[in-house]
């Protein structure tokens, strides 16, 4: 396995600072003109991408706080009756929940009458001559040409 030189090990950390690779390049050391593709590059040799991981990794379990840890908080927030405890603490624990789980919809809902939705169907079956009856979706034009 290829050993970072000094440079590549300070890419590696100025990319976890803000993971963008051209700042990264610069901040490490690289010229300005050859950032970009220096910072292209080094992502994508192997040994820098498992040495990238390798310090996510023990960023991860060197932090207290984790998204497992936020999570088990807020459900036992949710849940907690004890004196002290409010409704209100309980709805925001479970409101904050929700949106990291994704259960908020994030379009707003459109609601149509049956109405306005009947009358665009008539409307555009109109326009493309579309019946229920099938002699008037006939094309006698198509049927006169069609001389076999």
């Amino acid at each position: 396995m290829n050993k970072l030189t000094d440079k590549q090990s300070r890419f590696v950390s100025e990319y976890l600072v803000d993971f963008d690779s051209t700042n990264s390049a610069k901040r490490a050391g690289y010229s300005e003109r050859s950032a970009r593709t220096i910072g292209c590059d080094n992502l994508n040799k192997p040994y820098i991408k498992i040495e990238i991981k390798k310090r996510i990794e023990a960023l991860c379990d060197a932090s207290f706080l984790s998204r497992d840890l936020i999570v088990l908080a807020l459900l036992r927030e949710s849940h907690d009756r004890a004196e002290g405890s409010s409704a209100s603490a309980r709805v925001s624990a479970l409101d904050k929940l929700a949106k990291i789980f994704g259960l908020y919809m994030t379009e707003p809902l459109v609601t149509i009458s049956l109405e306005k939705t009947i009358a665009d169907i008539s409307r555009e079956n109109t326009q493309n001559r579309v019946s229920l009856l099938p002699k008037d979706n006939v094309n006698f034009e198509e049927i006169e040409n069609d001389n076999c």
